[in-house]
């Protein structure tokens, strides 16, 4: 489920689910998310700092103020998952059983999208759909990439980029593909 290396995090993050508002008011009693706010759960400690929650609020450089606009940023680190209630919604996140599951409210749409036979149909459609549309992404890149390569005839290259992974993303990105 995309990039899973630390590095470019900013530019790569791994977003691994974003919160309802209202859950996290209910959950995290969190009265921030009445503000504008960006909740993005890693799966990873990205940050490197160890914690659960990082707040990341915007100031201003010349003064060290904070700036005060109402936006902010909050990072969740789903590895820990210990006894609080942010670990608990972790848990919650990466469990596959409704009935293992802490929170009720959770637990209730994981039931319901698993096995009510209308949603299992329709996340299976939408699945099916996500997965042509990569497909479709990834021969049309293959496809530029073989394109621009034959044109420069570079055929080297375009034969080390069947079989050597790491070389064809450095090609992606020689030519911004």
């Amino acid at each position: 489920m995309g990039v899973r290396k630390k590095k470019d995090y900013y530019k790569r993050i791994q977003r691994f689910r974003i919160i309802d508002d209202d859950f996290m008011r209910v959950v995290l009693k969190d009265k921030a998310c009445t503000q504008q706010v960006l909740e993005v759960i890693t799966e990873k400690d990205v940050l490197g700092g160890g914690k659960a929650v990082y707040h990341i609020h915007r100031t201003i450089e010349e003064t060290g103020k904070k700036f005060g606009d109402g936006t902010h940023i909050i990072y969740i680190n789903a590895k820990i998952q210990d006894e609080t209630p942010v670990g608990k919604l972790m848990h919650d996140f990466l469990c596959t059983r409704a009935e293992d599951m802490y929170y009720p409210v959770l637990a209730d749409k994981v039931r319901h999208l698993k096995e009510d036979e209308k949603e299992v149909e329709t996340m299976c459609r939408i699945m099916e759909e996500i997965e042509e549309r990569g497909e479709k992404q990834g021969i049309d890149r293959v496809s530029k990439l073989v394109d621009i390569l034959l044109s420069q005839n570079r055929i080297e290259d375009l034969q080390r980029s069947t079989s050597d992974r790491v070389y064809q993303r450095r090609l992606f990105q020689e030519f911004g593909i």
